[in-house]
């Protein structure tokens, strides 16, 4: 049977990693994906679309996805980094580790929807963690940085737990290495994810990991 899964995602990397990495691994399950870049306002005239700067914008379009008569489930490609003060749950987010507060916060946003087509999901810390998650893509675009990225690599468990503040995102480490001017999130993040592949992701990543469990038991 085939099901059709809608993605509420950021922005265009996030668009182009569905349409070009995880569609690709889900279509020998029979899945297929739908991404829609969040619409975060209006005007007469035109939509603006990207970002994650409001709750009401996702919520509005979740709700509005449900809705349509091919829609088998719903999910979400959002960052922990940098989420919406007005998210649900964020006022009394636990204090333990990102797992526990993550989990709480996908908790509370499954009560808030309320619908059994809703699977939410939100990435820890943001996109760029996953690029972390073996060397040979970073030494493929980048070969002269390999070390500097290695070495970022090996002290972490997993590539989930690189964040500790905002200052030392993955994306912001990223810069510091290369001058935020020689990386293109759409263009070098992409390309950096096919090399690694999704199976390493998965590997490496336990939040991303179960994720993509339930897309694949829903």
């Amino acid at each position: 049977m085939c099901r059709i899964i809608y993605v509420i995602v950021e922005g265009q990397t996030e668009e182009q990693f569905i349409k070009r990495i995880l569609s690709i691994y889900f279509s020998k399950f029979q899945i297929y994906f739908k991404p829609i870049i969040i619409e975060t306002s209006r005007t007469p005239h035109q939509k603006h679309k990207g970002g994650f700067v409001n709750y009401n914008h996702i919520k509005r379009d979740i709700q509005k996805v449900i809705k349509n008569g091919d829609c088998y489930k719903v999910t979400t490609l959002v960052d922990f980094y940098k989420i919406p003060s007005n998210f649900p749950g964020k006022e009394n987010i636990p204090s333990g580790d990102i797992y526990e507060k993550v989990h709480y916060l996908e908790d509370c946003w499954s009560n808030d929807i309320n619908d059994s087509k809703f699977i939410p999901y939100i990435q820890i810390h943001e996109f760029e963690a996953l690029l972390f998650s073996d060397i040979i893509g970073f030494e493929e675009v980048f070969p002269d940085k390999k070390e500097e990225f290695l070495d970022i690599i090996l002290r972490f468990p997993n590539p989930e737990l690189i964040n500790d503040n905002p200052k030392t995102a993955p994306s912001k480490r990223i810069e510091s290495i290369l001058k935020p001017s020689k990386y293109s999130k759409p263009f070098h993040g992409i390309d950096i994810a096919e090399i690694i592949g999704i199976e390493k992701m998965i590997e490496k990543c336990p939040h991303f990991r179960e994720w993509i469990n339930k897309l694949k038991n829903s």
